[in-house]
């Protein structure tokens, strides 16, 4: 899941404002379905807390598996930063992760010494010329471990309504993630399922109720392909003759009836 890191802007890129709830909800399932758009939504996210700079980290388990998947607002020599700190030693990830699905606040729930002090202070905010800190870590149900953090220049700090701000669309993100792990999970069982029935010393086509193939094996588009006896026309399934092919059709249709009726898989020849 975790792949290259995607920028959505140059260095402050991108300004406080109003973020409209349903663009900023919209684009996170978006980028649900389409990872390219990780930089977008957060981006968008950023707007909504009025932060010029943002930083996603993605991972499985816990913060030491986390590496970036998005940033905003952050310049490239940042961002590799970012993948040279001790995420066990960094007391923003500690304090984020002790208090999961919870913002923490630096100058609030940590000192804002602390954080300038630290590796992340020191590597990232510093040449960054940001100060100030608001970060949230998730742990969604399918096991990934997602960080968010927004960051401000000094003289604008954090406060705990932009806590709460952030707070309001943390399920949101959190089914996001949930969403595209699952549509991960799918694509990678069709590529097995697929490769499998390649496997197959048999001519082999998965078609759906109305004979429209969604599998073909390789020995099933090589008959296919000489027209004998089954063909695919229009992208159906065809016999070789109108009333083989209407015998066909109907015994697949009958096939996938009863299947959804049992809520089993059924075959038939």
């Amino acid at each position: 899941m975790i792949g290259h890191v995607r920028s959505a802007a140059g260095p402050h890129g991108q300004r406080g404002g109003t973020a409209d709830p349903l663009s900023v909800i919209g684009v996170l399932y978006d980028a649900a379905l389409d990872a390219d758009l990780w930089p977008a939504a957060l981006a968008a996210l950023a707007q909504a807390v009025a932060a010029p700079a943002a930083l996603l980290k993605i991972g499985t388990g816990d913060r030491l598996s986390a590496g970036v998947l998005a940033t905003t607002g952050l310049e490239p020599a940042t961002v590799l930063a970012c993948s040279t700190i001790d995420s066990a030693a960094d007391p923003l990830c500690e304090a984020a992760e002790r208090r999961l699905g919870t913002p923490v606040i630096s100058g609030l729930d940590l000192p804002a010494e602390q954080v300038a002090a630290s590796e992340f202070g020191r590597l990232v905010l510093q040449p960054a010329s940001l100060v100030h800190v608001l970060g949230v870590a998730l742990q969604t149900g399918e096991g990934v471990y997602v960080s968010l953090w927004f960051f401000r220049p000094a003289g604008r700090p954090f406060h705990q309504a932009d806590g709460g701000a952030l707070a309001a669309w943390l399920p949101h993100v959190a089914r996001a993630f949930t969403v595209q792990q699952r549509v991960s999970d799918a694509e990678h069982t069709n590529a097995a399922s697929a490769a499998a029935f390649d496997r197959l010393a048999l001519g082999a086509v998965m078609v759906d109720e109305r004979a429209r193939p969604i599998i073909i094996n390789r020995l099933a588009e090589r008959l296919l392909g000489a027209g004998d006896g089954l063909k695919a026309t229009g992208g159906v399934l065809c016999a070789g003759s109108p009333a083989a092919t209407s015998r066909l059709h109907a015994a697949i249709r009958d096939t996938a009836r009863d299947a959804a009726a049992a809520g089993r898989t059924r075959s038939t020849g």
